[in-house]
């Protein structure tokens, strides 16, 4: 199924082609809310719609999620750690985080939910802001691991060369 073959399911949830997978399921829910028997929220027109009209959106409903999420999640498998080389002599920066995450282009809020890290410290990492770290360094240690791995770098790539700028601003701050 190609891009094109997508569009009735976004036209069935009402959101616009390439919508991120958030989107998608805050249609769905939305709409299955709206279309429910139980739902105070339910639009007067539709009670011109017999039950079985009401049904039958409800499962095309329930089918666009479907596709689309097993679509998007297809999409954006977790990469395999170490599958992502870098070159000699690179400077591993929060910078290097950033471009891998929007080349593969996942939102950091999927990046949270699937290596249960705070969204908020994952755009620390990328943005080096070590305020809003954790002052245990075995914590950001964990934070930079799960998100290196999730990105498709070898944690020994990463982390070391991280943790090295990370704890130079801590000497630094103690100062």
């Amino acid at each position: 199924m190609n891009g094109s073959d997508l569009g009735k399911y976004y036209i069935i949830l009402e959101i616009e082609e390439g919508a991120t997978l958030q989107e998608v399921e805050h249609a769905y829910r939305m709409l299955k809310r709206i279309h429910s028997s139980e739902s105070n929220a339910m639009v007067p027109g539709m009670r011109e719609f017999s039950e079985t009209r009401r049904l039958e959106l409800l499962s095309g409903i329930e089918e666009a999620y479907k596709v689309l999420e097993s679509r998007m999640k297809t999409r954006s498998q977790v990469p395999t750690p170490g599958h992502r080389k870098l070159d000699e002599g690179t400077l591993i920066t929060g910078e290097i985080l950033f471009r891998a995450r929007t080349e593969i282009g996942v939102e950091l809020g999927e990046i949270s939910r699937r290596t249960k890290v705070g969204k908020n410290y994952l755009r620390a990492l990328e943005m080096e802001d070590f305020e809003q770290l954790p002052d245990a360094a075995v914590y950001v240690r964990g934070f930079i691991v799960a998100y290196a791995e999730y990105l498709g770098f070898a944690a020994k790539d990463i982390v070391p060369a991280y943790m090295l700028r990370y704890n130079n601003w801590v000497a630094q701050k103690k100062a």
